[in-house]
């Protein structure tokens, strides 16, 4: 029976998904066609550039999942799999508004599939996205900082400059405690969680959680806290791939520039790109829609970039950023799911 709902949810997850998806490409068609039509004013060289780095972001995010799964698992297993699970995880945080919680699940299924314990995948996907933040914040502070030093930059960026450096810092210092092996961050928050878990039943019969199932949940995840801070050596590949997934972003952006001949300097790509990706995470809509593509110009306009090519540019961008994996996404999150039955 238990198998009988949980293979319906499934369905109605993947139909409800599918609509999501089908809505999504049907209400912004003319955005995209006007996308697509924009791209026949690239030169064939640059469009097969700007192709292949977006291609790249892929390999990295793949990358990076590939090494945290070593951390976990020796086993040996095609990276085909790694490929299509990043494409498959930015599908997901890019159809659904959840900020980055559709993705995660999809990975900790993943990781699970492959034999690791659901309380170390989620470490395992915890690390994936903190990597990933982290490398955005630390460009984002690296463009702010670059460009106010030389003058290129009003105050009125300051705010921006003010909440990164809070949001990097507190990630930080998250990062610096995870990895102390004496701290145990994970044990602790179980035992929080179950301390809650009890009060809640013994003053109004509450249960908010299943409390063997939590305890063995947060076990896994102290066991995964050990094995990362085991070797912490082994945290530098993944970061870097990580940071190469974000600079793939930029060099798109930078390729897209200059297939218009009008060069841009790297600080100001990035400025343009991660202002817009910081106002579209607080919205929680799904790929950021009509918030990333207004702050992403604006931003590159107040830089110094005409407006109809600032527009010009961000719609490109995300043309092959977001829009055109969309229908590759679908159809392998459809494959990986038909496997699964």
């Amino acid at each position: 029976m238990n198998k009988i709902l949980k293979f319906k949810w499934r369905q109605i997850f993947g139909l409800l998904l599918l609509v999501i998806a089908a809505t999504l490409l049907y209400r912004h068609r003319s955005e995209i066609k006007y996308s697509f039509d924009l791209t026949k004013q690239i030169q064939p060289l640059f469009l097969l550039a700007i192709l292949f780095v977006q291609f790249l972001t892929y390999v990295s995010d793949a990358l990076v999942i590939k090494s945290l799964f070593r951390i976990f698992r020796q086993t040996k297993i095609p990276f085909k799999k790694f490929f299509q699970a990043a494409i498959i995880a930015k599908f997901l945080n890019n159809a659904l508004p959840s900020a980055g919680a559709s993705g995660s699940s999809f990975l900790i299924n993943f990781f699970h599939r492959e034999s690791i314990k659901n309380g170390q995948a989620a470490v395992a996907s915890l690390i994936f996205y903190l990597f990933y933040i982290l490398s955005f914040f630390l460009f984002l502070l690296f463009s702010l900082i670059y460009l106010f030093l030389k003058g290129g930059l009003g105050t009125s960026y300051a705010l921006a400059g003010g909440i990164s450096i809070t949001i990097f810092s507190v990630l930080l210092l998250f990062l610096f405690f995870l990895l102390q092996s004496q701290v145990k961050f994970f044990s602790f928050l179980g035992r929080l969680i179950l301390k809650i878990n009890s009060f809640f039943y013994h003053h109004f019969k509450w249960t908010v959680f299943s409390s063997p199932r939590l305890l063995k949940f947060f076990e896994e995840m102290t066991i995964g806290e050990k094995l990362i801070t085991a070797d912490k050596r082994k945290l530098i590949a993944p970061f870097v791939y990580s940071a190469l997934f974000n600079f793939f972003h930029y060099l798109t952006i930078y390729l897209i520039f200059l297939s218009f001949s009008f060069p841009v300097s790297i600080e100001k790509i990035i400025c343009g790109a991660s202002i817009a990706g910081l106002i579209s995470f607080v919205t929680f809509l799904p790929g950021g829609f009509g918030v990333y593509e207004t702050s992403m110009a604006m931003t590159y306009y107040n830089l110094g970039v005409p407006l109809n090519l600032a527009i010009l540019v961000t719609l490109i961008f995300r043309l092959f950023s977001l829009w055109a994996p969309i229908p590759v996404g679908l159809f392998l999150y459809h494959r990986s799911k038909g496997k699964q039955k």
